[in-house]
């Protein structure tokens, strides 16, 4: 699945190869190629602080789990870059999904960079919300 945006003045193809590159190196990551997962979600945070984190799910249960290195982390800043429309500001947080079964790779974006926080007092809620 591609990035899909309503405005179109940013390098779509290298946005696709991107969204491609970001959900392999998530997968690979050692943290999760040996897991029998049913579905990833990171978030990464490329703006003031840089930051990922992440969750692996499997039936009902759920682990805390961040992809390994900082691979993952520059691609996600350059899929920003990639994604500024010429004269705006880029996104500064992003939502990544990955469902093993379909294969398919959702993102969602915050340009404000108030969503998608850790609730220490309900860190289980708060992984759930975000499966």
């Amino acid at each position: 699945m591609g990035v899909v945006m309503t405005q179109t003045a940013f390098d779509q193809r290298r946005a696709d190869e991107l969204v491609q590159e970001i959900g392999s190196e998530i997968v690979r990551g050692s943290k999760f190629a040996a897991r029998p997962w049913e579905r990833i979600v990171v978030v990464a945070q490329v703006a003031e602080r840089t930051r990922l984190f992440g969750y692996v799910y499997w039936g009902d249960e759920w682990e805390a789990a961040t992809p390994d290195g900082f691979r993952a982390l520059t691609l996600f800043q350059e899929l920003r870059d990639a994604t500024v429309v010429a004269g705006g500001e880029g996104w500064k947080k992003c939502l990544v999904r990955i469902d093993r079964a379909s294969g398919q790779i959702d993102m969602e974006f915050d340009r404000d960079g108030t969503r998608w926080v850790p609730d220490a007092a309900d860190p289980e809620g708060f992984a759930k919300s975000l499966r």
